[in-house]
């Protein structure tokens, strides 16, 4: 186990045994100053050996990172009505099929242009980063969902990987990522404009629903017929 993991373990081991004593706002407080540090992401970064166990236990603390929202001002917004949607995943995997339900039913028109990669294994992490740099420079979509369907921890390693990291957070293209179930963390989602807890949920993030449009079309040229 590396130093920096030790440190770091250490100074979490701390904030969660004054958690059993603090408040609700007390106990955000310690998590901010905690992150404030840069202790978590830049330690880890540092860490270059982490087991399955160390990373599932700066995973637990990074949750909150999430909630707190500290890098907010990076993050792109979710366009409303994209005419195209750019996917990173498997070709083979249920998350695509899930993705193409949910788009289907809710934002039809929209292009669906999936990149296909490898989601687990050595190469996986390279071929996303290569889909991303097509999406964002090729095929440019207005928006781009990466990720997979649930899995174990070793599954999901490779949105955990630092050069991964950087290209969502290059892409000039809003990501949402959406990587395994909703208990499921990945470094991925800490650097993407948008973290969805799972692939359908990321479609419904990346669409509105036609028909609750037509809905309010419908509404308001009644409303108008009312006034003519």
């Amino acid at each position: 186990m590396s130093n920096h993991f030790k440190q770091l373990q250490q100074e979490i081991n701390r904030v969660e045994r004054s958690i059993q004593l603090d408040s609700q706002k007390e106990r955000k407080e310690r998590t901010r100053r905690l992150i404030q540090k840069g202790a978590l992401l830049e330690n880890y970064f540092e860490c270059e050996h982490l087991s399955v166990e160390e990373t599932e236990e700066l995973l637990k603390v990074f949750s909150s990172y999430v909630n707190e929202k500290k890098h907010e001002k990076f993050k792109k917004n979710i366009p409303n009505y994209p005419e195209k949607i750019g996917v990173v995943t498997s070709a083979n995997g249920a998350a695509l099929q899930d993705i193409i339900n949910v788009l289907t039913r809710r934002w039809p028109i929209a292009k669906i242009m999936l990149t296909p990669v490898s989601v687990q294994g050595d190469e996986a992490s390279s071929q996303m980063i290569l889909a991303l740099k097509k999406q964002d420079n090729v095929i440019k979509p207005d928006v781009i969902i990466i990720g997979r369907g649930g899995g174990s921890s070793e599954d999901l390693s490779a949105f955990n990987d630092e050069n991964l990291a950087r290209a969502i957070f290059a892409c000039k293209t809003p990501v949402i990522s959406a990587v395994g179930h909703e208990t499921d963390f990945s470094i991925s989602d800490f650097v993407a404009d948008f973290r969805a807890p799972t692939p359908s949920a990321a479609a419904e993030i990346a669409s509105p629903d036609i028909n609750s449009l037509r809905q309010i079309f419908d509404d308001n040229i009644e409303w108008m017929r009312d006034y003519i």
